[in-house]
């Protein structure tokens, strides 16, 4: 994984199929794309929040999904739920804020 120096302003986010694996990638108007979480594991529904600069995301955790939040550069990431994973009727429904 590549990554970009000081990247400030993840303009896009967006998820791409690697390995049969969803992965979180940004993009700035250029196209210059970076690679954000790790394409071992399905990571999706990533959110920004520009007033703490950081992104929130969905992953697997096992058989189960966490919610974890990351830099925008996608250092420092941090595991929100531990002992007890997010549950929904349909996961495809499960947002975070």
């Amino acid at each position: 994984m590549v990554k970009i120096k000081r990247w400030k302003i993840n303009l896009f986010l967006y998820i791409k199929k690697v390995n049969s694996n969803n992965v979180i990638y940004t993009a700035d108007e250029a196209g210059n794309e970076l690679q954000l979480s790790s394409s071992e594991v399905n990571s999706f529904r990533p959110r920004k929040n520009l007033q703490i600069n950081k992104i929130a995301y969905i992953s697997s955790d096992g058989s189960q999904n966490q919610i974890y939040t990351m830099d925008p550069d996608g250092s420092n990431v941090f595991k929100v739920t531990n002992s007890i994973p997010i549950a929904g009727f349909n996961n495809n429904t499960v947002f975070i804020c």
